[in-house]
């Protein structure tokens, strides 16, 4: 018994002698503390949800030239919410020139809607723009991805946009284009700028602009500030045999359609041949009767 109760009384004065040094509260707080600490960062740790070592794909791809991230794109380019522009920043700022020909217009607005290249006719399929002669940025009509990008001193250089459905848009007589084949573009971003084309180069500085759908032109004014959706759910089929019945005997080109008018006047005024010839076996029948008398 002696023996135990001096085993407590020495470990009481050890005990009581750690305390006296200056080191062995804060020692005690610190290993409190680190025990503390570590039991929270243990929990949490159980109770966290794995993440994933590879990041989400979210239709991202890289672009290898410069680096930047384009979204993909997708089947329908052009949101149902859009609506059809002018491929201009300020549609105040500028004038049509040139109107779409339509072959059911009064033969004044025909006339009007023709472009004269070496004495061929040509009808307009679709508006020229243009700013007094100064050049302007030319954007984007509609949302869509580019499918063609073409250098031409004749027609002009131009920019063909597919926007789904059959819709395309042409950006044609411009210059110092910002865009290449493949790439996506939303409505309202700079494609190029307006320029100057031999076919009609007494429109000077100008844009000659197109809508088509299913490969048929249509005249663009028809469908400004309207829903997108319209024109690419627009059923042109009923029309395109009457086209080509207006464009037997006339010479096409890639921007607009000819018409020759002395080949109009001939279809209009045929030189009547057989009425000369009738006239012909008329007098000599009445000379063969005055012979027979």
């Amino acid at each position: 018994m002696r023996e135990e109760e001096n085993n407590k009384s020495s470990l009481k004065s050890k005990t009581k002698a750690i305390f006296k040094n200056r080191w062995a509260y804060p020692a005690l707080y610190l290993g409190s503390a680190a025990i503390i600490i570590t039991s929270i960062l243990w929990y949490q740790a159980a109770n966290t949800p794995n993440i994933a070592e590879e990041p989400q794909d979210f239709g991202y791809v890289e672009n290898g030239a410069v680096g930047q991230k384009d979204l993909e794109p997708t089947a329908e380019v052009v949101s149902q919410e859009e609506t059809v522009e002018m491929p201009v920043i300020n549609p105040d700022a500028v004038t049509i020139i040139k109107q779409f020909y339509n072959a059911q217009a009064s033969a004044e607005e025909q006339e009007a809607a023709l472009v004269v290249y070496n004495n061929i006719y040509y009808e307009n399929t679709g508006i020229d723009i243009a700013m007094d002669g100064e050049e302007f940025d030319v954007v984007a009509s509609m949302s869509g991805k580019v499918v063609s990008v073409e250098e031409d001193s004749f027609l002009g250089n131009y920019v063909v946009l597919d926007h789904g459905n059959g819709v395309e848009t042409r950006y044609q007589a411009v210059k110092d284009v910002m865009v290449s084949v493949g790439d996506v573009v939303t409505q309202g971003d700079k494609l190029a700028t307006s320029s100057t084309s031999e076919l009609n180069s007494e429109a000077g500085n100008h844009l000659h602009f197109e809508v088509r759908k299913d490969g048929i032109a249509v005249d663009p004014i028809a469908f400004f500030n309207r829903p997108a959706q319209e024109l690419k759910d627009a059923d042109l089929s009923e029309e395109e045999p009457k086209k080509e019945e207006a464009e037997e005997g006339t010479e096409a080109g890639d921007g607009e359609e000819s018409t020759d008018p002395e080949a109009e006047d001939h279809q209009a005024n045929p030189t009547s041949e057989e009425g000369s010839d009738s006239d012909s076996d008329s007098e000599n029948s009445e000379d063969q009767t005055e012979d027979q008398e």
